[in-house]
């Protein structure tokens, strides 16, 4: 029986940071040994940042602080750690955002890590890694997390409220944003220009309504408005809502309607924020934690219910009309854990409502949202509903709809839908928490075709066909088709600006098509990759991930990428070469597992030149160097390899009493497979491996004769009784002999 070994988890994070799993162990052991390993998260961190080992504490340079304090960002408030894997339940335990410690036992394999990062604003941080976790000294795992605060509130401005024909008036757009970004502004109306000031020569009498959209360039964006009315100051109409300031019941803000749903003789626009009450008492204790920070209904654009489930009426936010930033939020993470019953059709009558997010939360029915025809932002990340009606088709009536955050939600849909959406340019419908979440996303990306898409990301989107030229031309700056169904090659994508870049799975090519881009992020899994390193050398490249590809092997050719915080070239073939030539390296992490003919030499002179920063050696290097071993030679492969996908195909023929199994390994080898009666006792290892023995006996086998890695192979079993219901089982076993410690199991029903 293997032995356990156990982990530590620490996390720690700072804005704007690469949120980092690193390990530490005790003694080295083999698979099956005892050992224990400390997991922990530390920073990338920006120059003149530091963080001490020992208290977790963090420096800051002074000029970046308002005062002293050296904390995580004041907007974050929790942090949640998933683990899942073979053999094992899921794991899950809340941390605390700046030092926390989660303890975990589990068996050596495959283990997915997912870490949530939650906050008090709408925004939430995610990051997952998978890695192979062994007997001792586990190396270090990577996470990346850009935490980035979107803006939180908005003020327009204009000059003259009520100016005369032709007169030329200046409208200011000022922001607040916790982390300082760059704000790129957005004007409507009929108003040229950009930036946070801009003039506008009144061409009639009419009214005239601005709309200014901030965004910081990370996701986060933030609307606000503001009106004029030409010629009413002169008559003693001070707001120029057409009411005579002696009469109006809100004479310093614009209400033509006078609406007084009190009846205290104070315009609602114009009321104080204690006064007004909300018949909802959730929803009346968040607008009453509005106040002292705010005084008058006016002062209210952005309204964050976030993290209070249990809304049951939006009945009263008319009092609130120009609220145009609405968050009902609630547990990240969890979907459906925020319950949100109300009827969301009363916000359809709401003049301002642009960006509404209901994240992680419950819904009455999702067919309400569709009554929001003025939103341009939506977001549904997590949500689930009492109606089972969520369809891609129900936001079509939403001309102005520009972002779509579906995560993890019980929508679906196909992307024809999307498609059809006018105006759509940032699109996130990704399976992250798992490959088994509801929302599921069918079509061809050819349904995209014409699109001015932005954000395009579709990780784990199985069912997605089509290929990648469907895209060329698109303005994108961020695509992740990590693990969908689309392929095509990388050529298509030649001349994009991306800056992030996933392909995973179908997609092949060679990296000269993505030479010139302002890539920053970049992961490439998949043996169809080829091409060399030097296409890739930019200087803007922070994390490179490059997985199972095969690309030319000589790293030298990464000089010119003398900035990246993650290097992850594991299991690249052929085998990696100057592997010393990695010494300008200074980031963080660097994986250079699984090229089992790179010399421990050559890892040793690596470690002495960038002085032993977190370096993954792999699996088959456990200290470098070895007592007594020859460093110019590789060390033997002794771990066996572990089935990543076992399940039915689906394409034996009905009768046949045949059945076709799909397996997926982890690195090139052989498969065994056979058929059990449902409920008999689970067999070894070498026992689906065969031959058959006097003690264990079996009818039907079958086997796959080479098996690439990360590639699906049919496993055939015949001679069994059509429509009957057996127990498969499945082996690797690689090309160095190890069998797989453990069988996969898959019930199904033979044709």
């Amino acid at each position: 029986m293997a032995v356990k070994e156990y982990a530590s988890l620490i996390v720690v994070i700072l804005a704007g940071s690469i949120l980092l799993l690193s390990t530490c162990a005790g003694p080295s052991s083999s698979v099956t040994s005892s050992a224990k390993s400390r997991m922990a998260f530390k920073l990338a961190l920006p120059e003149g940042y530091s963080v001490d080992d020992a208290t977790h504490e963090l420096t800051v340079p002074q000029s970046t602080l308002p005062d002293s304090a050296a904390t995580a960002p004041s907007y974050l408030t929790a942090a949640e750690v998933t683990i899942t894997g073979e053999g094992m339940d899921t794991y899950t335990t809340r941390v605390d955002v700046n030092n926390a410690v989660a303890s975990f036992s589990v068996q050596p394999g495959y283990y997915t890590i997912f870490v949530m990062v939650w906050t008090n604003l709408e925004t939430t941080f995610t990051g997952a890694v998978t890695v192979y976790l062994h007997g001792g000294d586990n190396g270090t795992i990577v996470i990346n997390m850009a935490v980035n605060a979107p803006p939180q509130s908005i003020s327009v401005k204009v000059s003259n409220p009520a100016p005369m024909v032709g007169e030329i008036i200046t409208l200011t757009c000022d922001i607040v944003d916790p982390d300082a970004d760059q704000i790129t502004y957005t004007w409507s109306g009929g108003v040229t220009g950009s930036g946070p000031v801009v003039t506008y020569k009144v061409p009639d009498h009419l009214p005239h309504t601005f709309t200014c959209v901030a965004d910081d360039g990370n996701g986060g964006v933030i609307s606000g408005s503001v009106s004029i009315n030409t010629g009413a100051a002169a008559s003693g109409d001070m707001d120029g809502d057409g009411i005579l300031d002696a009469v109006d019941n809100c004479p310093t803000y614009p209400n033509p309607g006078q609406v007084d749903t009190n009846a205290n003789g104070v315009g609602d626009i114009c009321e104080l924020i204690v006064n007004i009450v909300m018949p909802d008492p959730t929803l009346n204790a968040c607008v009453k934690a509005l106040s002292p920070g705010l005084t008058y209904a006016y002062e209210v654009k952005v309204l964050h219910c976030s993290s209070m489930p249990g809304i049951g009426s939006v009945a009263g936010l008319e009092q609130l009309p120009l609220v145009t930033d609405l968050f009902m939020e609630g547990a990240a993470g969890s979907p459906g854990a925020g319950a949100i019953t109300a009827d969301l059709t009363l916000l359809a009558t709401h003049p301002s409502l642009k960006i509404l997010s209901v994240a992680w939360s419950q819904l009455n029915n999702y067919t309400q949202l569709a009554s929001l025809t003025g939103l341009l932002v939506l977001k549904a990340m997590g949500t689930t509903s009492l109606t089972p009606d969520g369809a891609l088709s129900l936001f079509a009536a939403m001309p102005g709809l520009n972002r779509f955050h579906g995560d993890d939600s019980q929508i679906t849909g196909s992307l024809a839908d999307v498609g059809a959406w006018p105006s759509i340019q940032y699109f996130w419908f990704n399976k992250l928490i798992s490959p088994t979440s509801p929302n599921t996303l069918t079509g061809d990306l050819s349904s995209l075709a014409g699109k001015s898409l932005l954000q395009l990301e579709l990780y784990q989107q199985a069912s997605i066909t089509g290929n990648l030229s469907s895209l060329a031309g698109m303005p994108l700056w961020d695509l992740d088709l990590c693990w969908s169904g689309a392929a095509g090659d990388l050529s298509s994508l030649a001349g994009m600006s991306l800056s992030i870049l996933r392909a995973c799975g179908s997609v092949t090519g060679d990296l000269a098509s993505l030479a010139g881009m302002p890539l920053s992020e970049l992961r490439l899994q998949g043996s169809g990759f080829t091409g060399s390193l030097a296409n890739i050398s930019g200087a803007n490249m922070k994390s490179l991930v490059l997985f199972g590809t095969s690309i030319n092997p000589d790293v030298s050719l990464l000089s010119s990428a003398t900035n990246p915080s993650v290097l992850d070239l594991s299991n690249t073939l052929p085998t990696l070469v100057n592997v010393p030539s990695l010494s300008w390296f200074g980031g963080s992490k660097l994986m250079l597992g699984g090229n089992l003919n790179v010399s421990c030499g050559d890892f040793a002179t690596l470690i002495g030149a960038i002085g032993s920063p977190p370096v993954d050696l792999g699996p088959s290097y456990p200290n470098i160097p070895v007592t007594g071993f020859n460093c110019a030679q590789p060390v033997p492969d002794t771990l066996p390899p572990l089935t990543m996908a076992w399940a039915d195909n689906g394409t034996a023929p009905g009768g046949s009493g045949t059945w076709d199994g799909k397996a997926v390994i982890n690195e090139s080898g052989y498969g065994y497979c056979i058929a059990q009666n449902v409920g008999d006792p689970a067999p070894t290892p070498a026992e689906v491996k065969g031959p058959a023995t006097a003690a264990f006996q079996v009818g039907a086998r079958g086997f796959i004769t080479v098996l690439p890695t990360a590639s699906a192979g049919v496993c055939t079993i015949s001679g069994l009784t059509a429509a009957a219901t057996y127990d498969f089982y499945f082996v690797a076993e690689d090309t160095a002999f190890n069998l797989q410690t453990g069988p996969a199991k898959v019930t199904a029903v033979a044709p």
